[in-house]
């Protein structure tokens, strides 16, 4: 089966070798930028307070920052990749998982990432996510997520999908 969990298996194992001993969010940018230009790719990086994001066309690979330069207390307060996984199997068994983008954990070498489908249209909501769920999912979402934004949801089949809830508490 070539989904995207295993197209992202089969970038991470080319990919490790050039972010494997990065300890600075710089050394990230840096690596992955020379795998793009030996491997003429286009994986782009991206990060907020507690990971970063490999994107590509169709997934986007996760890991966090603390190995990094992160702030010690950001994982506490934002949520990290292992957060975001428990959060999803818990909404899927309450059966909200469907308002969130599905995460997989894989271990390689030097840390565990966090494979995830590339959610089109994220930022392209003119308001909160909570403005286009229905009552059931609005209690739910509302319950348990506190940084939901524009940026942090996008669409699949004109319905949203959440992409960063790992401050999801339950």
């Amino acid at each position: 089966m070539n989904n995207y969990v295993v197209r992202a298996m089969k970038t991470l194992n080319m990919l490790e070798e050039y972010i494997a001993d990065a300890d600075t969010l710089r050394k990230v940018w840096n690596g992955v930028s020379l795998f793009n230009h030996r491997h003429h790719r286009a994986v782009e990086v991206q990060n907020g307070a507690t990971r970063v994001a490999l994107i590509t066309s169709d997934y986007v690979i996760k890991f966090d920052r603390e190995d990094l330069d992160a702030r010690d207390d950001a994982l506490d307060t934002f949520g990290g990749c292992e957060q975001e996984l428990d959060f999803y199997k818990y909404a899927n068994k309450k059966g909200f998982g469907y308002l969130f983008a599905p995460v997989t954990r894989v271990s390689m070498k030097s840390r565990n990432y966090y494979i995830m489908p590339r959610i089109r249209y994220v930022g392209t909501g003119d308001m909160d996510v909570t403005w286009l769920l229905d009552g059931k999912e609005l209690d739910f979402v509302e319950e348990h997520l506190f940084d939901l934004h524009e940026n942090n949801y996008g669409f699949v089949k004109g319905k949203p999908c959440i992409i960063d809830y790992a401050t999801g508490s339950f």
